[in-house]
């Protein structure tokens, strides 16, 4: 089954893009051009078919939760967005996100 999904989340600058792709999730951030493969974080869940974009409620401007579903299950990582990935202590996408843990299964 192939399946793919598009979200869009922006705090109130910069914005976020994600998209899964044959099981790939993938990032956009508009502060860069390129676009980053998050399945290379560690706990990458095998299947993916879907993803959400939301700002961490722990740290609302400096965190992003990137959330993964399979078809029985979700994952999520965080990933620190400011500042920019790549500038500072910082490092580059996708090195700037945990690892991907489970948080709901059948």
């Amino acid at each position: 089954m192939d399946v793919n999904s598009t979200v869009v989340t922006q705090f109130s600058a910069p914005q976020f893009v994600a998209f899964v792709k044959a099981g790939v999730t993938f990032l956009r951030d508009s502060r860069s051009t390129a676009t980053y493969n998050l399945s290379t974080v560690p706990g990458y869940p095998t299947g993916a078919i879907s993803v959400a974009l939301a700002p961490s409620p722990v740290s609302l401007s400096t965190k992003l939760n990137v959330t993964v579903s399979t078809l029985n299950e979700v994952f999520q990582s965080t990933c620190l967005v400011q500042p920019q990935p790549g500038q500072g202590t910082n490092p580059l996408w996708p090195n700037n996100c945990g690892a991907f843990i489970k948080i709901i299964q059948p």
